[in-house]
């Protein structure tokens, strides 16, 4: 029974030093009700604490990503108002014209699209790596 329930510690979420804690405390009074209540009461601890930080990760990554999003959006618009303003000026039997300005926007909404797409992949790599 022992044996089983060492695996059971040693596959656990808790921290080295409470493992050997409760291995300690295994070998000295067996798996009686102190040790279940003391190896429960450390598994809740750890799980509230994994729960907490998994939180915090998510709270940050929605603040970037509100960041970010406001960024894009913010530069998403200045790209409209200028095409819409050269389309303006450009007169409208110039196809050749608008064509290109066409052809601009869609140049610089690709390239702004890449690099929103690199940001937010750069947000997730580092609250990965964070949460590690």
């Amino acid at each position: 029974m022992s044996t089983q329930i060492i695996e059971l510690i040693n596959a656990s979420i808790l921290q080295p030093e409470e493992k050997e804690k409760l291995s300690s405390l295994l070998e000295k009074t067996g798996d009686d009700d102190a040790f279940y209540e003391l190896f429960n009461e450390l598994l809740i601890k750890e799980a509230e604490k994994k729960i907490n930080s998994i939180n915090s990760t998510l709270t940050e990554y929605n603040q970037q990503v509100e960041v970010l999003e406001s960024a894009y959006n913010a530069q998403d618009e200045e790209l409209n108002t200028v095409l819409e303003k050269q389309l303006e000026s450009i007169d409208p039997s110039d196809i050749k014209a608008q064509h290109q300005a066409l052809d601009d926007y869609n140049t610089q909404s690709i390239k702004l699209q890449s690099k929103h797409k690199m940001n937010m992949e750069s947000i997730v790599g580092k609250l990965m790596i964070q949460s590690t």
